[in-house]
């Protein structure tokens, strides 16, 4: 089984990654740590996907260790993803590292450039459930990003932030 793995380089099929993604359980978690180590850019000690989480171009992240991914996200690593140590990300979150520009009103939205842009996520961070991080955002250490909130600014170290869009409202005592 780990030869099968390493010779399929980092294309695996469609059909391959659907099955992978929705294996339940701790088979699937094991199954998917196995698989997504050898193919992410970098991967460090213990990681943990859950089911359905659609993962785009795993050779464009870089991982820590202690990355745990609840189920049902998307992760769109078009251009690099880099996450820190000890990160939480709760289910149905989002990290999109692509927009469309929009600027000119003379062309359709989907005939102008598209923009790609890396994400980078510090150590010990929570990303809550159902959030959205969108491209080139730069999320410090410590932080928590509140269920359901839509990051579309830089987050400093140990803010936690909420909302639509994404506001501080608080920062997390350094020194407990």
């Amino acid at each position: 089984m780990t030869c099968f793995y390493i010779t399929m380089s980092s294309n695996i099929t469609p059909f391959f990654r659907s099955f992978l993604s929705c294996v339940p359980g701790n088979i699937g978690v094991k199954l998917r740590k196995v698989v997504y180590t050898r193919l992410m850019g970098t991967c460090g000690e213990n990681l943990c996907i859950y089911e359905n989480v659609k993962i785009r171009n795993l050779k464009n992240i870089k991982a820590g260790n202690d990355l745990y991914i609840n189920a049902c996200g998307i992760i769109d690593a078009y251009t690099k993803i880099i996450i820190g140590n000890n990160v939480m990300i709760g289910p149905n979150v989002q990290l999109m590292t692509v927009s469309h520009c929009f600027d000119n009103t003379r062309i359709p939205m989907q005939k102008q450039d598209t923009v790609y842009k890396t994400i980078t996520i510090g150590n010990d961070v929570w990303i809550g459930a159902g959030s959205i991080i969108l491209p080139g955002i730069t999320i410090g250490n410590g932080c928590v990003i509140g269920a359901g909130s839509v990051v579309t600014k830089n987050v400093p170290d140990f803010a936690v932030v909420v909302g639509n869009p994404a506001r501080i409202v608080k920062i997390r005592n350094v020194n407990t």
